[in-house]
């Protein structure tokens, strides 16, 4: 197991301040006149499953691309966005610790970001099992220090995940109480087919051409922040894969295709962009190993190629003033 940990402070204010919203949430429902534990935060939904999971939606696909299964049901919330759960005091605590120290070992490279809690205790209150009105809290002991823990986590698809918790010890056994956890996934847009409309179409009472879009899933390592797009994206409709553009054509009502092969005609050749991201609390040899050892990080003549989902993507590492623990990186469609 290769695993990456520190005890530095938090990396991400805003992080630290939604983890902060929900224990303020969950306090509140346990302070509640009328207990009502299987109630959980605005605008999620109860699940009662032996599995979490995530589907990655591209265009009109969805493509399920990640799942752990429990050894045991549990109760958790989903929501409020579809890529989140939520936990909350309804499980029991020994139960939900060991499947998430089983869900914890299951991964070779994660990054865990912790921080101590300020305030000193010598018990927690947790859950032996929620029924619809009450807690059933017990006072468990803590033998030590007790820590607010963000691991950050890479998946094999690609995908990232922030798993938030609490940990201690109690008589000498790991106790994992688990909080939130966030999917998160970066990908690049390729062209996939352009349609001309003339005036007075759907989007406009003008003529316009219609992009649609792929995503191509970019692997990552476990800490980084998206910080340059060299291709824009951003849609102008509400799907999510399609960008308009007012355009007048003499061509109406024709789609064209990007071509896949060398020898295809009547198409158009797609425009490729990149992204740049900065890696934290890693080397440059450090982030070439994570891609050999995940993503079949490989030397091409002088270009270091990786590959997820059947893509080929170039990593490369611009030339910059260094700044400690951060690493700049670009991303391209490898041709």
């Amino acid at each position: 197991m290769k695993k990456i940990v520190t005890s530095e402070t938090p990396l991400d204010f805003m992080k630290k301040v939604s983890l902060f919203i929900l224990l303020v949430l969950i306090m509140i429902s346990l302070s509640a006149c009328t207990p009502r534990p299987l109630v959980g935060p605005a605008g999620t939904t109860l699940v009662r499953s032996n599995k979490i999971t995530h589907s990655y939606y591209n265009n009109d696909k969805s493509q399920m691309i990640f799942s752990f299964e429990f050894t045991q049901e549990l109760i958790f919330f989903e929501g409020p966005l579809y890529s989140s759960y939520d936990f909350t005091q309804v499980n029991n605590y020994l139960d939900i610790s060991a499947e998430f120290i089983i869900f914890l070992d299951s991964f070779d490279y994660i990054y865990y970001d912790k921080l101590e809690t300020e305030k000193e205790y010598e018990y927690l209150d947790l859950s032996i099992g929620a029924s619809e009105n009450n807690y059933n809290l017990v006072e468990v002991p803590v033998d030590d220090k007790v820590y607010d823990v963000d691991a950050f986590i890479t998946d094999p698809s690609g995908m990232r995940i922030i798993f938030s918790y609490t940990e201690f010890y109690s008589n000498d056994e790991l106790i994992i109480v688990p909080y939130h956890i966030t999917f998160i996934t970066h990908e690049l847009f390729q062209e996939e087919s352009i349609t001309y409309l003339g005036p007075n179409n759907e989007y406009s009472e003008d003529g316009v051409k219609v992009i649609t879009y792929t995503g191509l899933l970019i692997p990552l390592p476990m800490v980084v922040t998206e910080i340059h797009n060299s291709y824009p994206n951003k849609v102008d409709t509400d799907e999510y894969y399609d960008k308009v553009t007012t355009e007048e054509s003499d061509i109406v009502n024709v789609t064209e295709y990007a071509c896949e092969t060398d020898d295809d005609i009547n198409c158009f050749e797609r425009v490729y962009g990149s992204k740049r991201f900065i890696v934290y609390y890693a080397t440059e040899e450090e982030i070439i190993s994570f891609y050999v050892d995940m993503f079949n990080g490989r030397y091409i003549n002088d270009d270091f190629v990786v590959t997820n989902q059947g893509i080929d993507f170039a990593i490369t590492f611009p030339d910059m003033d260094p700044i400690e623990n951060r690493i700049n990186i670009n991303v391209c469609i490898y041709k």
